[in-house]
This record gives structure tokens, sequence and C-alpha cells, in this order.
């Protein structure tokens, strides 16, 4: 059997991140997997990373663990693609504009900025490519939800290897027919009060504050487990 190469697109939505992250851990395949995260938002990709390594050391899964914001690693040799995208990577997927800094009249040196100290900022530019790509905002700004997510899709899809198995679970978007994939309506979704809850939920996962026990065996049940192994039958 071929290596299996998963690649997770928009790994940074948080409504599906937990999930995603500990059904990879628990999938099991008979040979070794590579997994890929790839969303245009870092910092949530950051998280999700994270998450995604947390459990599966948390189950003894030694896969290797690809993010990034770039399609083409991403796609590259994938066996199985999961559409997760969520409404800020989909804008920030068409580009981006600098946030407006800070910047003070009489800059300090670079050894007087002191970070995380407010009366000593850092200057614009000496701040990182990531950094300015954190604070920066999307430039698509008017199209509605479904639209900017759907267009993103539209420009995804046929980057995707031709033999891949496709898994969507998009919230009010579908794939064309055309595409073979199944199409899940999980995980349920969140109210926005709930999803600014998960990513200090897991930051607690991921600093030991609160077990993984619940999550891991809720997943053993999963549908994305279940679609994962079905390649493996």
């Amino acid at each position: 059997m071929a290596k299996r190469v998963v690649t997770v697109v928009g790994a940074g939505n948080m409504r599906c991140a937990p999930a995603v992250a500990s059904g990879l851990a628990v999938w099991c395949p008979d040979e070794l997997a590579d997994i890929r995260l790839y969303d245009t938002n870092e910092e949530r990709l950051d998280l999700a990373d994270r998450l995604v390594r947390e459990c599966l050391e948390r189950e003894d899964v030694g896969f290797p663990v690809v993010s990034g914001s770039g399609l083409d690693e991403a796609m590259d040799g994938a066996t199985d693609v999961v559409f997760t995208v969520y409404e800020d990577c989909a804008r920030r997927f068409f580009g981006l504009q600098e946030a407006r800094l800070y910047d003070p009249v009489d800059p300090l040196s670079p050894s007087d900025q002191v970070r995380g100290d407010p009366n000593k900022p850092t200057s614009p530019e000496n701040l990182s490519e990531r950094m300015r790509q954190i604070l920066s905002s999307p430039l698509e700004a008017h199209s509605s939800r479904d639209e900017v997510v759907k267009a993103m899709v539209d420009q995804v899809l046929p980057l995707v290897p031709n033999d891949a198995r496709i898994l969507s679970l998009l919230r009010g978007v579908l794939l064309p027919a055309e595409r073979p994939h199944l199409h899940l309506n999980w995980p349920n979704p969140l109210e926005p009060d709930q999803i600014v809850l998960v990513p200090h939920q897991i930051l607690r996962w991921i600093h030991g504050d609160a077990g993984l026990d619940d999550l891991i065996d809720t997943s053993r049940r999963s549908p994305l487990v279940d679609w994962l192994r079905q390649a493996d039958r």
C-alpha cells in the first residue's frame, strides 16, 4: 500500500480542529502517514499544529507533521484531502493589508526595545515577517462568508491530485458534484460565544492543564476516522 498523505485545508478552523487532530491520532493506519496542515492564518495554524502534535504524542503515533501556507507543498502527493476552510482563512487567501502599527516619533534603538513592554514598543520595521502577517488583515472584506469560502475552494480544488480522496467538513458551502467527495455536516456548529473559547481550551490541552482523554475517546467513533479507514480496507 502506498504511503498516505493527509492534507487538511483550513486547519485552523476552531470548530473542526479538535475533532480533526484527535481523529488523526486514533486513526491507526497499516503504514506510516504524513500529515500536512494548510492555513493562511499563521496564528491559528500554529495552534492547530501544536494540538495535532500533542494528540499524536498522547497516542504514541509517529506521523510526521508539516504545517505552512504553501499550497503546492500541502498538495504534493496528497492521497486524502480534508476541507475545513473557514471565513478568515478564505479572506486571507485573497490577499492581506499591512496593519496600521504604532510608529513612535522618536524610535528607540533595537537594543532599547524590550519585548512586551508597552513603554518600549518594537518599531514596525523590526517586526518579523510572521508577526507582520499575524497583525495584518484580509483585503477581501466585501463578499459574504459563503461567497468567499466558495471562491477559495474553487481555486484550491484544481490543485488536489486527481486520485486523492476528498472529505468536506465545510459549513454552508458544497463542493462541485463532478468532483467525487464526501460531505459531512460534522462537527456540530458552534455559537460565536463558544468558538472564542476553543483556542483557550486548545492551549489548556497543549499545556497539560486539561486531559485529552475525553476528546480522544470521542474521536474513536468519529466519521472522520471511519472515512480515513475506508481506504485501509
